[in-house]
């Protein structure tokens, strides 16, 4: 392949890997907001869970002295082949996924304590949820950075692979 048609697919591939990494930062910053959002909520009602019951009926001296993780995350790695505006020009991408795996089988969220009995107050449960949520936001934002890091080292390269093509 002749120097000007190397040079004009790793533009190609630069313009299409910039264009990837300003996707992947957008959906960064939106996870983080969303992820703020559930964990004020969380505490919030968590806050309002304590003014119903009373503090010293929620508090930290209820939490068991041994705990066991009831979430845990699990990774998986694939390759996507990543396609520019030219059909033959392509590169890959390593994404790595993020799952959280419930170790409960009877529900898809870690089940509340047992304290208030059939009395739980909503706004705990409320709490619970949005916990819950900021954790699979979490996974997401891993995902994300992990994706932005990815996209970063390619960038380098293919600067590099430019470079050395210049300087020949």
């Amino acid at each position: 392949m002749e120097k000007p048609q190397k040079l004009e697919d790793i533009n190609q591939k630069l313009d299409k890997c910039a264009c990837l990494y300003i996707e992947s930062y957008q959906s960064l910053l939106t996870y983080r907001e969303l992820m703020n959002r559930a964990l004020d909520d969380g505490y919030l009602n968590l806050s309002k869970a304590r003014s119903l019951i009373g503090c010293s009926s929620l508090s930290i001296l209820q939490v068991p002295l041994e705990l066991e993780a009831k979430i845990s995350i699990e990774t998986s790695e694939n390759v996507d082949l990543v396609k520019t505006d030219d059909p033959d020009v392509d590169f890959e991408l390593r994404n790595i996924n993020f799952n959280l795996s419930v170790s409960d089988s009877d529900s898809n969220e870690a089940p509340l304590p047992g304290w208030f009995g059939v009395f739980t107050p909503m706004s705990l449960k409320t709490s619970k949820k949005s916990f819950s949520r900021s954790l699979n936001l979490a996974t997401c934002i891993a995902e994300c950075q992990t994706r932005l890091n990815t996209l970063e080292i390619i960038y380098q390269d293919l600067l590099s692979e430019k470079n050395k093509l210049l300087n020949v």
